[in-house]
């Protein structure tokens, strides 16, 4: 014991005192209700996040203080995971490479809008993680390329020039980036998959149960999403599966080819373990109505799994997951609520 809690006792006690300065769902209620951005403002000049709200204030840009959120988490991630020893160092490197991968993404779309789609703006993207997380990228090449061996020269010596290699050059011809961005999906929940094999056994098995959660719960929602926005015929042959997860291939390739999201979402919620009850069903509303409230019956489960862990031994990576889950959620949530404001009347600044 004495080794886990040289381990986990720093990284504990600043994990639960961030706990305690999570905004309340009474605070949440208020933001809701706030008709500004400056009043969403004045309400969270006492939260973890004031700083980065201030920005707003000085540039009255509101994608400056979503990007400050965005790199709150990112930076918190980090001092966390930098406190883990050396037996959990690819584990932590893995956690990293979920933002990595998002950054490659939103760095390809860029450049996909420019050269593809040819929407020249004469503008770099500000608002771009740079700094390294797990691996030596090259953003700005990634963004500026010019020719494809510059694309593939941004990710040189790092896991994703084989994806590069194996998917980019279609994307010209196919004149999407969907396949490339699948494949990335899948090389960072297989780089986890097996990051999580190599820790202790406690550790493995806490591990184990959270990635097969959020790998079924990612399979819900983009199986459901493609059932709702492609019909069958278009979807077949798309190579669209996560590894690991605890629902069957059968069950699986059975919701894909459903007709509808409906069927989709019900054949799952049966496959899925995580569904330990009657979820309803995904029935009223248009084709985005659908969408979001499966989105948000996922962040419930992530959120009910993840208070569930912080009862469990602190000693473990579940108080470092479950953080992962509320932080990622409660700063979502406030990114909605600024998006809601921006443009509004007395919201002084510029509407996005």
């Amino acid at each position: 014991m004495l080794p886990r809690m040289h381990t986990y006792g720093f990284i504990n006690a600043y994990i639960r005192s961030r706990l305690g300065n999570l905004i309340t769902q009474k605070l949440f209620s208020q933001l809701e209700a706030a008709a500004t951005v400056e009043e969403v403002t004045a309400l969270l000049r006492t939260t973890l996040y004031h700083r980065e709200l201030q920005l707003y204030s000085t540039t009255g840009d509101i994608r400056a203080v979503e990007f400050a959120l965005t790199v709150h988490g990112i930076d918190t991630m980090k001092n966390i995971l930098s406190c883990l020893s050396s037996s959990h160092h690819r584990f932590a490197q893995a956690l990293l490479m979920e933002h990595e991968v998002e950054v490659v993404k939103q760095a390809l779309r860029f450049w996909f809008d420019r050269t593809v789609r040819g929407r020249r703006t004469g503008q770099m993207p500000e608002y771009l993680y740079r700094e390294v997380l797990v691996h030596n990228i090259d953003i700005d090449l990634l963004i500026n390329a010019e020719r494809m061996t510059q694309l593939h020269d941004a990710v040189k010596h790092t896991p994703y020039a084989q994806v590069f290699t194996d998917h980019l050059d279609l994307v010209p011809a196919e004149k999407q980036l969907f396949h490339l961005e699948l494949a990335l999906d899948q090389l960072y929940f297989s780089v986890l998959r097996e990051a999580v094999e190599a820790m202790p056994r406690e550790d493995r098995k806490i591990g184990e149960r959270v990635l097969a959660l959020e790998v079924d719960l990612e399979q819900m929602m983009r199986i459901v999403r493609f059932t709702a926005l492609y019909p069958p015929e278009q979807r077949k042959g798309w190579q669209v599966f996560l590894p690991g997860g605890t629902i069957a291939g059968q069950v699986l390739d059975a919701a894909y080819a459903a007709q509808s999201p409906e069927d989709a979402f019900s054949i799952l919620a049966a496959g899925c373990t995580s569904m330990t009850k009657d979820q309803g069903s995904p029935s009223r509303g248009d084709v985005y109505a659908k969408l979001s409230w499966v989105s948000s019956l996922i962040q419930e489960i992530q959120l009910e799994h993840a208070r569930k862990l912080l009862t469990g031994n602190p000693f473990t990576v579940g108080s470092i997951l479950a953080y992962r889950v509320l932080m990622r959620h409660e700063i979502n949530r406030l990114v909605s609520i600024l998006n809601t404001r921006k443009g509004q009347p007395g919201s002084g600044g510029i509407a996005q």
